[in-house]
């Protein structure tokens, strides 16, 4: 059984959905233009996560990567899936919205999913395949180039003026791949935590009248760690079913669960990020909604997902 008895649930302040909250308006934190440049000047400085953060984190086992494909039994994808699935299910679940088994697994399967066709595998078009079968879809081409700004950071990284005409699927290849040069080691995911207290499992029901409850994960430290004062989404190219930016207009309830890792960077330096999924309050498939980030001083768009 991987369901286990929730810690009390007792604070408002420590919200389960703190990433999805803040991510729902996008890349929130490049937010204007001459904000972007003097993040762009600093960001060599500051991209480091806090080092409670970064203590915290070095304290557990770690599995690269590279380790995949030195096994021949893990020589393909679903082997690969359920040997992360494997590492998952020894984490205590923060029961909130009281699921039931097959409803936690889902969570587990679809991180699982995610670690592997974004982080592992590190091939664009085979992280598309994955999303697209999935019912996820692109954003459409205003809210990518021009909300989330992908028009003005590619000037900036490029160089040259942005062709109007791009497909957004193309746009995101091209930022995909590009990132490994931008950001280098410092920002190269290249293993996972695989102690069962090295993953945060969350759950709770979003109501847009009433709000979700916060979990109290009895530790104030962990509390601190996991949800941290400072919390920011990476850039989503993606949409799921449930679509969080009409979700509160519409008045629909929604569940919400959260997994948090631990993630190795090529450089040695481990830190924490959390990926936030929602379903509709019936039940069904976990839709990928935020790649969050907890207590770094700079993250806007350092993974392009």
């Amino acid at each position: 059984m991987i369901m286990k008895k929730s810690q009390s649930v007792s604070s408002w302040k420590l919200v389960v959905v703190s990433v999805v909250t803040i991510a729902v308006t996008g890349y929130a934190v490049w937010t204007t233009q001459s904000l972007q440049r003097e993040r762009r000047e600093q960001v060599a400085g500051r991209i480091n996560a806090s080092q409670e953060n970064k203590n915290f984190a070095a304290a557990f086992q770690t599995t690269l990567f590279a380790e995949f494909s030195e096994r021949e039994d893990l020589s393909d994808a679903q082997q690969v899936i359920e040997f992360i699935e494997s590492t998952l299910e020894g984490a205590q679940v923060h029961n909130n919205a009281l699921l039931d088994e097959p409803s936690v697994r889902g969570m587990i399967r679809t991180a699982s999913e995610f670690l592997y066709y974004r982080f592992l595998r590190d091939d664009p078009r085979a992280y598309i395949a994955w999303r697209l079968e999935r019912g996820d879809r692109f954003r459409d081409r205003e809210t990518m180039f021009v909300q989330y700004q992908v028009a003005y950071d590619y000037e900036e990284l490029f160089g040259e003026p942005f062709p109007e005409e791009s497909l957004v699927q193309d746009m995101f290849v091209r930022f995909y791949e590009h990132q490994r040069s931008l950001w280098g080691e410092h920002h190269t995911p290249v293993g996972y935590g695989v102690d069962p207290a090295s993953v945060l499992m969350i759950t709770a029901v979003q109501d847009p009248v009433m709000g979700a409850g916060g979990v109290d994960l009895g530790d104030s430290e962990l509390n601190r760690l996991w949800f941290g004062e400072k919390s920011s989404s990476h850039r989503s190219w993606f949409a799921g079913a449930v679509d969080m930016r009409t979700v509160n207009t519409n008045q629909q309830k929604y569940q919400v669960g959260t997994v948090g890792f631990v993630i190795e960077y090529k450089d040695g330096e481990r830190r924490v990020v959390t990926l936030p999924m929602v379903r509709p309050i019936d039940g069904g498939r976990w839709s990928v909604e935020y790649l969050g980030t907890v207590m770094s001083e700079h993250s806007g768009g350092l993974i392009e997902f």
